[in-house]
């Protein structure tokens, strides 16, 4: 999936070097970074329920920002994406989502995070390890 995400980014037609884009699954950020390389002046919001993967996020959006170009990162399920673009006072359209779903390798490499079926390990699954137990 990885080249057909670069792919269809890179397309000018698209947006040219701009608009709203949206990571659902931000995992370690292998797409958000090709996403601010290819569209500098676009605006990227990040999701993600990992406080592991908020941290890198966090700290790409330090960088991007400071790089003057615009990242927000929300620590949120894609399932809120409408609510908490409402909230954040996005109005205008969003102009590509990205979900890359399922578990990222440092999930499964992690026995600890409760994923992995390679490595002895509790049995958690949960995206949020800080969320309560369903």
């Amino acid at each position: 999936m990885w080249d057909e995400t670069l792919e269809w980014w890179s397309n000018e037609n698209i947006t040219g070097k701009s608009g709203l884009f949206v990571d659902c699954t931000f995992g370690r950020g292998g797409h958000s970074r090709a996403l601010i390389n290819l569209k500098t002046n676009a605006e990227l919001l990040v999701f993600d329920k990992d406080p592991e993967a908020i941290e890198v996020a966090t700290k790409l959006a330090e960088e991007t920002v400071a790089s003057g170009q615009k990242m927000n990162v929300f620590h949120s399920s894609y399932a809120d994406i409408a609510e908490v673009l409402e909230k954040n006072g996005y109005s205008q359209k969003v102009d590509g989502i990205l979900m890359d779903l399922g578990v990222s390798s440092p999930q499964l490499d992690e026995a600890e995070r409760g994923f992995s079926f390679m490595r002895n390990g509790p049995l958690d699954m949960r995206m949020n390890s800080s969320a309560g137990m369903t």
